[in-house]
């Protein structure tokens, strides 16, 4: 759990923590994006999975999904090991008990209402769900093909997300500030690196990760200015750059919103990130957040599925 009570109390500057964890984070995105996906998976992909199990169509499909997928988050699960114990990072392992169970119930609800929501507006203002999700099934597409598809996702996405949010991210900044600082750095973060992809299962890509690296030296100049100087003016100065990062990255958010459909979708994905946070930090259980980044996933899938078959265009 967090030792400290505010963004004040940390044993060392934020700044410095969040360029620490930036760096892990880069490391992850070095390995998916680029060994993993250019060396190691192809030959996994290559693999005879199939005529070595017997099996053809979806079952070949599903079976090449899951080791491919397997491996890599078993490679990622590496990496993060590796950032724990090198940092002594806490980790809650525990399971939810019956005092946990509202927040169980939190986590699972939230994703599936403001999915239904952001699918009921899209409807309203002829904005498809499956536009945002960039996901299509064939009208003809087998609900046994469909479950298989999704959890194939699930297998890989709730894993990543949680070992990147949870573990990686919102372990590190409980270890040095209060649970409410580390639960909304977890998910300012989060969306800022990982919104364009979705937070399910995104790595997020290098520039992003960059930019909050610049935001983390900029706001270790402000941390630098206030304890070395007494004027006021210089610590206005040294604040102008993280301030101007913030204001940009505001701006762009908003202008990158196409539609009102859009907006709550990206709303959707803010929020559970937030709740999978939250209710992390009141269960010390990673099943929890698990269950919440699952249910956003399952409930974007259905919605595609059931109400929206087709074409994507």
């Amino acid at each position: 759990m967090a030792t400290t009570d505010s963004f004040e109390g940390s044993r060392r500057p934020l700044a410095t923590e969040l360029l620490i964890v930036v760096a892990a984070l880069l490391a992850i995105q070095l390995w998916t994006g680029t060994l993993w996906q250019r060396v190691v998976g192809p030959a996994v992909r290559n693999l005879p999975l199939a005529d070595a199990l017997g099996v053809d169509g979806l079952g070949a499909f599903l079976a090449s999904s899951f080791v491919y997928s397997g491996l890599l988050v078993a490679s990622v699960v590496v990496i993060a090991a590796v950032y724990v114990r090198a940092r002594n990072v806490p980790v809650g392992t525990a399971l939810p008990g019956r005092s946990d169970l509202a927040m169980v119930a939190l986590a699972v609800a939230t994703p599936l209402v403001l999915i239904g929501v952001t699918d009921l507006v899209g409807n309203v203002t002829s904005v498809p769900f499956k536009t945002l999700v960039l996901t299509a099934y064939a009208e003809r597409a087998s609900a046994t093909f469909a479950a298989g598809t999704t959890l194939a996702s699930v297998f890989v996405a709730v894993p990543l997300a949680v070992v990147l949010n949870q573990v990686l991210v919102q372990g590190s900044f409980r270890s040095i500030t209060s649970s409410d600082a580390a639960i909304a750095l977890t998910t300012l973060l989060g969306a800022f690196v990982l919104g364009d992809q979705g937070l399910v299962g995104g790595i997020g890509e290098t520039s992003k990760y960059v930019g909050v690296g610049l935001f983390a030296l900029a706001s270790l100049a402000v941390h630098v200015s206030r304890t070395r100087f007494d004027a006021r003016w210089i610590w206005a100065v040294a604040a102008v750059p993280a301030v101007l990062f913030v204001v940009l990255s505001g701006v762009q958010w908003v202008a990158s919103i196409a539609s009102i459909a859009a907006g709550l979708y990206g709303l959707a994905n803010v929020a559970t990130l937030g709740v999978a946070a939250y209710t992390y930090e009141r269960t010390d259980s990673l099943l929890v957040p698990a269950l919440a980044y699952a249910s956003l996933l399952v409930a974007s899938e259905a919605v595609v599925f059931l109400f929206e078959p087709g074409p994507l265009w």
